[in-house]
């Protein structure tokens, strides 16, 4: 479903998306040739052939033979909930009711790969796992993590142990919602979504949180790959100390950190709210311990440069200021 695109790549699409969603680009405009725009944006025409084939998987461009390359208008992006309890899709679909994305219900994995394969507009998939057996949703779930690696997808379980069995691999999902569904659970999820995204005015840097200075230094090595700045923090008090002084994108935070990596992740989020917090573990179990239910970002150990950039690519939408 998705093109897969590399550091440089990502760059020259974000801009190029930003342009067109932000009405800079209207709809009908008529986008420079292949060879200009790798010239413009100092890479090469096979980048701008790949970007390209995003934005027209995504239904922002479309390319014509003989004609050139046209803007289009945005189509409308769908969410799929996946659950084989009708109570609960009626819930998920509920509460995105009034957030501006469509809705497809799948009662079974089958009806959910079905639709897949015939809906272009999917950015966001709400999957349970027991369907009702675990051995289905996970099955389900490996099939959406290898065909489609760039569509988000939220786990919905009450029993996360349920995906130990992908723990440590690249089909691990990196959203993990726990039961009961609330809405402020399903509200924050799709404020992660990539196609929300806006481009800073500039790249803000990554925060590396871990006390494990090898951790450490494998992390910095794999966000400093796709261009980010990055900084470390060894504890709770270092990581709340450097938010007070600089703004980050995203927090890699290690759910086992001394001060208790949970409690810094929560105490983030209320006093960040548009710094992302992805929360990296060799023990996602522990995310049952969590009374607020999530949904968190994870990022398992080991890890994978794909992984890690694809939370990297997650932005939240800007919070308004109090009383504005």
């Amino acid at each position: 479903m998705a093109t897969n695109l590399g550091p440089r790549a990502l760059r020259v699409y974000e801009i190029l998306r930003q342009s067109i969603v932000s009405g800079e680009l209207q709809p009908g405009t008529q986008l420079a040739t292949i060879p200009v725009l790798a010239a413009d944006f100092g890479v090469s025409p096979v980048t701008v052939r790949n970007v390209q084939s995003r934005l027209e998987e995504e239904g922002l461009i479309s390319r014509e033979v003989g004609r050139g390359t046209f803007v289009r208008t945005p189509t409308q992006r769908t969410i799929l909930v996946v659950d084989d309890d009708p109570q609960i899709r009626s819930l998920i679909s509920d509460y995105l009711a009034d957030t501006g994305f469509s809705t497809l219900q799948a009662a079974s994995p089958e009806e959910a790969n079905a639709l897949l394969e015939s809906t272009r507009n999917i950015v966001l998939v709400f999957s349970d796992i027991r369907m009702p057996d675990r051995a289905s949703g996970i099955e389900f779930i490996r099939n959406v993590r290898r065909r489609y690696a760039d569509l988000p997808l939220a786990a919905i379980t009450g029993y996360p142990d349920d995906l130990g069995e992908l723990h440590g691999t690249s089909d691990c999902p990196t959203r993990i919602i726990l039961k009961p569904v609330r809405r402020a659970q399903i509200l924050e999820a799709i404020s992660h979504l990539p196609l929300h995204q806006t481009l800073p005015p500039e790249r803000l840097p990554v925060l590396v949180a871990d006390d494990d200075p090898d951790i450490r230094w494998i992390v910095r090595q794999l966000v400093s790959m796709t261009g980010r700045d990055v900084e470390e923090a060894t504890n709770a008090t270092e990581t709340i100390t450097a938010l007070r002084r600089k703004q980050f994108s995203h927090v890699l935070l290690d759910l086992r950190m001394p001060g208790s990596g949970m409690d810094t992740a929560s105490a983030i989020t209320r006093a960040h709210p548009d710094t992302v917090v992805v929360l990296m573990t060799a023990y996602p179990q522990v995310l049952a311990e969590n009374s607020s239910g999530g949904p968190w970002l994870l990022l398992p150990k080991p890890f994978r440069m794909e992984e890690v950039m694809q939370v990297l690519r997650l932005r939240r939408e800007p919070q308004p200021l109090p009383g504005g």
